[in-house]
């Protein structure tokens, strides 16, 4: 990917070449940020960044005067060479942003389709023992425990303890996930 972000940016400001006599440069800037927001969109930071600095430096050589140069003389083409850049960095963040949420999106599915799993073991009549070690195994997976077992009775040595509600007590301590992360044995 990111040889097609440095290439086609560049490529397209050279065959924009022969139009540049009939439109203004905000057409161009236009047009090379356009293939950059696609090649951002597709590709990761670093590529959009690539395919923004490779649209900028494409557009002022051919489509600034003096041609040729990497040299600006008018503060419109200063601007629209730094908004292809901005253009570039601004869908890169925004696209790896969208994968992001496209994984946790899919990982939370994933989840609840193993809750929903459970669910229908307990709404179908599944044996007690068998849902309990159901549970037991899809906590061990997401929690990322060494082990898991259900005691109907309150242990001697009171050790970390999931409430109904999905909260997490040791003893009289409430735990925090997000401050504490899991807890460790000691």
């Amino acid at each position: 990917m990111s040889g097609a972000a440095a290439v086609v940016p560049f490529g397209v400001a050279v065959a924009l070449v022969p139009i540049r006599s009939h439109s203004p440069n905000a057409t161009v800037a236009l047009i090379l940020a356009l293939v950059v927001a696609l090649l951002a969109a597709a590709g990761t930071r670093p590529s959009a960044a690539l395919a923004a600095v490779s649209a900028g430096v494409g557009f002022d050589l051919f489509h600034t005067l003096p041609y040729g140069s990497l040299r600006i003389t008018r503060a419109q083409d200063v601007e629209a060479t730094l908004l292809l850049l901005g253009v570039g960095l601004v869908v890169g963040q925004l696209a790896t942003r969208s994968r992001w949420h496209r994984y946790r999106a899919a990982e939370t599915s994933y989840d609840l389709g193993r809750i929903h799993v459970v669910a229908e073991m307990l709404a179908g009549g599944a044996p007690a023992d068998q849902v309990v070690l159901a549970v037991a195994n899809e906590l061990k997976s997401l929690l990322d425990l060494r082990s898991c077992r259900f005691d109907r009775a309150f242990a001697e040595h009171p050790g970390p303890f999931i409430e109904r509600q999905g909260t997490l007590t040791w003893g009289s301590v409430r735990w925090g996930f997000e401050t504490m992360g899991s807890p460790a044995r000691r």
